[in-house]
């Protein structure tokens, strides 16, 4: 079946200039605002981090699962809502963007320990852990931007 075997509930998905279905550099898909629609882009994400060593690809993954489950749950979005997820391989980093038209967060960089007996804020507390580098930008679409640096 393939990759294509997965798009069922794709609305649009774009694959970078020099990007064939075998070599992924980049993506970018606009999938419906559902939980289960993360299965539509996990395996665009792995092919995109398939040359990455086994720890650092659990870990993008898990912070892109974090941050996907978030705006489904907290942007107020509606089941007619689309998320436009953007993935690229650059040089030796992976970035992933995740764009959506919610209610912005309140967000809080640089967490460097856990919140104390609170569920709220350990979704943040992992992406920031397991990623080099996050930002997010509010203006008229929320922008969630994670990058992770990748060893020589």
């Amino acid at each position: 079946v393939g990759l294509w075997g997965y798009f069922c509930g794709v609305t649009q998905i774009v694959f970078g200039e020099q990007m064939d279905m075998e070599t992924p550099h980049s993506f970018s898909v606009v999938v419906p605002c559902r939980v289960e629609d993360i299965d539509q882009v996990t395996p665009l994400l792995e092919d995109l981090c398939s040359g990455t060593d086994q720890l650092a690809r659990d870990q993008i993954l898990t912070a892109f699962n974090e941050a996907f489950v978030n705006v489904v749950k907290h942007s107020q979005l509606g089941d007619g809502d689309v998320v436009e997820v953007q993935g690229s391989l650059e040089g030796k980093q992976v970035v992933v963007k995740i764009i959506d038209g919610g209610r912005p967060f309140d967000y809080t960089p640089g967490m460097t320990e856990p919140p104390l007996l609170s569920e709220s804020g350990m979704g943040l507390f992992i992406i920031q852990s397991y990623m080099s580098a996050v930002t997010y930008e509010a203006t008229e679409q929320n922008v969630l931007t994670m990058t992770r640096y990748l060893e020589e």
